[in-house]
């Protein structure tokens, strides 16, 4: 099997997988949202007949109220983790500081951003690509050792899209088949979809840079997109 054939197949099975989770998405919002969302109202129509029935019905109604809405997050934070609405709704950028928030409040590690408050409109494919390969960056940057710092920096100019991902710590003794190298190689695979590619810079002290770099002209939507 040629390298060609072999990133041609890799790219195919990566935008089949997106979709089947924009659909799952979708599926999980509108349906099951709306059952858990439809639950919520019948439970507020039911209050004043289950006042009535004392203070045991009361508290056995709060606890299924607070069942369902913890269902309910749990649904939308899966939704998003499959396909994140701030970045069909708002954009690349807006997902991804909502991605380090989320990612780093986890940890003791101070996370920071400097992404451009506008962007370019993006096509579709090459957004959720941007941001899976960041999702990806941001991971490698979290699982190295004794980190306390990662930052990452968006920049977008006439001829190119980059994001940069820098964090200290130091590198654990990994295999080919550790998850880490794993995710380099998923990432690097997104990024020549795009044309574009990535670069990782180790400095002396163990810190590193991950730079990831688009042609603008191969991620910007078109007008048929």
């Amino acid at each position: 099997m040629t390298a060609q054939l072999t990133f041609e197949m890799i790219s195919h099975f990566q935008q089949l997988a997106e979709r089947d989770k924009a659909s799952v998405a979708r599926e999980l919002h509108d349906d099951l949202g709306g059952c858990l969302i439809g639950a919520v109202m019948d439970l507020s129509t039911l209050a004043p007949r289950i006042a009535a029935l004392g203070p045991d019905a009361q508290d056995k109604m709060a606890r299924v109220r607070r069942a369902l809405g913890e269902a309910i997050e749990i649904s939308r934070r899966i939704t998003e983790q499959l396909r994140p609405t701030l970045l069909d709704n708002v954009g690349l950028f807006t997902a991804l500081r909502w991605q380090l928030k989320n990612a780093c409040a986890r940890t003791q590690i101070k996370c920071t951003d400097n992404l451009p408050a506008s962007e370019p409109r993006l096509d579709s494919r090459a957004a959720i690509a941007l941001f899976r390969s960041a999702q990806e960056a941001l991971a490698v940057g979290l699982e190295r050792t004794d980190v306390t710092e990662l930052d990452l920096v968006g920049s977008v100019d006439d001829k190119e899209l980059s994001l940069r991902l820098a964090s200290n710590g130091h590198d654990s003794p990994r295999g080919p088949t550790d998850i880490t190298n794993l995710m380099l190689e998923s990432l690097r695979y997104r990024m020549r979809t795009l044309g574009g590619a990535v670069q990782l810079e180790t400095g002396p002290s163990g810190g590193i840079l991950l730079a990831m770099t688009a042609p603008l002209a191969n991620v910007v939507a078109t007008h048929h997109t």
